[in-house]
């Protein structure tokens, strides 16, 4: 979604006023009617205000406005966007003052009323509607019920903010609507816009993608082609004295890198075998004092034997 700065030329709007002037008094069956401000017509404190009226409604070429004041009170003039956003009642591209003011809308495009009282014009009194154009594509799918007001808050953004949008909807059932605003020509046109304003990707082709991937792969393969038969010094290169020296600079780098791998092994290696060892001693010192415990608890029970058939004999040899 992104600001335009694109006005209605004064000409197309002098024409579009013309012709509705002309329209006005013929059968408008073609096209709808729409009472600006509904119930409380063309005034300068209506209950809602006018943008969001506009927002309310989708307009199309042939159908008509129409502004009901007090005759004499009050006027309908047509503007551009210019003297639209300063309620410059100066020089309108065309006035009407009757009391019922029709106006046809001719083309596509955004028209601008505002009020012949430019005190009434600033406090509110004053009217944008955007005109979807006719297009011969297929047209998107109708809302449904429950999708409508999404499309009528996203119109009347739109229309109240000045600008371009986009609103992708997805119904339960899968089935896809969407709205546009009618100055965009299509979905893919914006999108690029959005692309191009943040450097993103939305569209995307398979087929690119898996293209730009190979083409990755086939340089990466020759480069590494290419580095095997540098690193070999294959006899069919021609070597110049600073590819030489950078040849040589790599293999150092890489011979460092291979010792400093080595060392770190064998560093491990000699670290593991440094615990094999000391867990094996571990193991054997408390073999030996286990040994040494059973020893001596084997002499104590020797020497109390001894003593016990000694005195034995001290008493049998006194009977």
């Amino acid at each position: 979604m992104r600001p335009r700065s694109r006005d209605v030329s004064g000409l197309a709007l002098a024409l579009g006023f013309a012709a509705s002037v002309v329209a006005a008094s013929a059968s408008t069956s073609h096209g709808g009617v729409f009472y600006v401000g509904d119930e409380d017509g063309w005034v300068g404190k209506p209950a809602e205000s006018y943008g969001r009226w506009a927002a309310r409604h989708r307009f199309k070429v042939t159908d008509t406005l129409v502004f009901k004041y007090k005759k004499g009170a009050d006027s309908a003039l047509v503007v551009d966007k210019r003297h639209y956003d300063a309620c410059d009642v100066r020089d309108p591209i065309g006035e009407r003052s009757d009391g019922d003011s029709a106006y046809v809308l001719g083309t596509a495009g955004p028209f601008y009323f505002i009020s012949g009282d430019a005190s009434r014009c600033k406090q509110g009194q004053k009217l944008m509607v955007v005109v979807a154009a006719e297009t011969a594509e297929q047209p998107a799918p109708s809302p449904s019920p429950s999708l409508a007001p999404s499309t009528s808050i996203a119109a009347g953004l739109s229309v109240l903010c000045d600008v371009d949008l986009l609103l992708l909807l997805f119904s339960t059932s899968g089935k896809l609507f969407h709205y546009l605003s009618p100055t965009v020509p299509s979905v893919k046109d914006l999108v690029e816009r959005y692309e191009a304003a943040t450097h993103t990707k939305v569209w995307t082709d398979i087929r690119q993608e898996r293209r730009a991937e190979l083409e990755k792969a086939e340089q990466m393969c020759e480069l590494m082609e290419k580095e095997l038969r540098f690193m070999t010094v294959d006899d069919g290169e021609q070597y110049t004295v600073p590819s030489l020296e950078l040849l040589e600079h790599n293999l150092e780098a890489a011979m460092h890198k291979v010792r400093s791998e080595k060392d770190r092994k064998i560093g491990g290696e000699i670290t593991y075998l440094e615990n094999i060892i000391r867990g094996r001693q571990e193991e054997r010192y408390g073999l030996c004092d286990k040994l040494a415990h059973s020893q001596a608890l084997n002499n104590d029970e020797e020497g109390g034997s001894t003593s016990l058939s000694n005195g034995l004999e001290l008493k049998l040899g006194a009977f």
